[in-house]
């Protein structure tokens, strides 16, 4: 069983918080432990949130890289092999639409999650646009995470 507490978070970010306490989660799927672990870089330049995100994901059996910054998430994308991006469209040196075309041009395939507070139309376009594999609007729970890592590891946006 996954167990999620991240009750350190919640003075921060309440949203990160499951609505179920500490229940167990399931790892989203049978990981095959001969196979390298899925390989995520989380984005975002609150880094309470960063690091909840970024936990609920490495207990699902993911290998986790944490940024703050756009030229953060780039040293990462340099020097290690990137399945997907969990990124905010908000960061603190750039946006992250700029972030993620840069990120694409080291990792030409990299799917692209947005987490973010923004729900507008014109930057779910822009995130449409740049091919984004799903969009999440904050406060994200930890199941809402699960389910866009067991539909990556699937292949399947939908």
């Amino acid at each position: 069983d996954l167990r999620v507490d991240l009750r350190r978070a919640s003075k921060w970010y309440p949203g990160c918080i499951p609505s179920h306490g500490s229940q167990p989660l399931r790892p989203p799927v049978e990981l095959d432990p001969m196979l390298e672990p899925v390989s995520i870089l989380v984005l975002d330049g609150h880094a309470p949130l960063r690091e909840c995100i970024g936990e609920v994901l490495q207990r699902a059996g993911c290998r986790v890289h944490l940024a703050g910054t756009g030229e953060q998430a780039l040293e990462v994308a340099r020097s290690v092999r990137l399945d997907a991006s969990f990124s905010d469209v908000w960061l603190p040196d750039r946006d992250g639409f700029t972030t993620a075309r840069e990120l694409r041009a080291v990792h030409a395939e990299l799917p692209l999650v947005f987490v973010t507070a923004s729900g507008s139309e014109q930057d779910r376009r822009r995130g449409e646009e740049l091919g984004c594999f799903a969009w999440l609007v904050k406060p994200v729970r930890p199941p809402e995470l699960l389910d866009v890592l067991e539909r990556l590891t699937r292949g399947n946006p939908n």
